[in-house]
């Protein structure tokens, strides 16, 4: 087991060392680093490293003292880990990505308790938020649907300023062209400030 374990880092080694190549090389060519560093919100720490999903879940409601002692006890790492990052990155973004803390995975009560407080002090009072188009759209609805769910992204997210418009996930292959084209004009006309 520890041998296959050892395999495996020299593995990932070798992958994040073409990783930094390719990283110098677009920099050498002109290209700017979008992220410098990915920072985890310590409850997905918890949740994505340590107890798994459902039990983490299960968690909230047997032991929710034993979660909030655990959250605390990642939320160093979490913070540390990132700023040794940026030290290290020409980037300019941090990249927070939200497992746990997407909207309806756990009620208003719990999120409070359990994942804002330490997101909050990872953010500040200022930050960015990408994101929250349903890529799926791009390939199942209309370009009608597509315009309509567009405005109601930006006006749920733009309200206060620091959103930048984003799929969820990606624009796959099979999405239809119109309805590509019907997202990026919407944004266009209705994602300004």
């Amino acid at each position: 087991m520890f041998e296959t374990l050892a395999e495996a880092g020299k593995i990932a080694a070798d992958a994040y060392g073409q990783i930094s190549a390719f990283d110098q090389e677009m920099i050498e060519a002109g290209y700017p680093l979008l992220f410098n560093a990915t920072i985890t919100v310590a409850f997905d720490m918890l949740s994505d490293c340590l107890r798994g999903t459902i039990d983490t879940m299960a968690d909230l409601y047997e032991q929710p003292e034993y979660v909030l002692q655990a959250v605390e006890n990642f939320y160093p790492g979490t913070l540390y880990g990132a700023l040794a990052q940026a030290k290290m990155s020409p980037g300019k973004l941090v990249f927070i990505p939200l497992h746990k803390g997407l909207d309806g995975f756990m009620g208003n009560e719990q999120y409070l308790k359990f994942y804002w407080p330490t997101m909050k002090r990872l953010v500040g009072d200022h930050c960015c938020i990408c994101g929250g188009f349903n890529d799926k759209l791009l390939i199942s609805a209309t370009p009608e649907q597509v315009k309509d769910e567009v405005k109601r992204v930006l006006n749920i997210c733009v309200p206060g300023g620091g959103y930048m418009f984003d799929v969820n996930m990606t624009i796959d292959s099979d999405a239809k062209p119109e309805n590509v084209e019907a997202m990026f004009d919407t944004v266009k006309t209705y994602g300004k400030y």
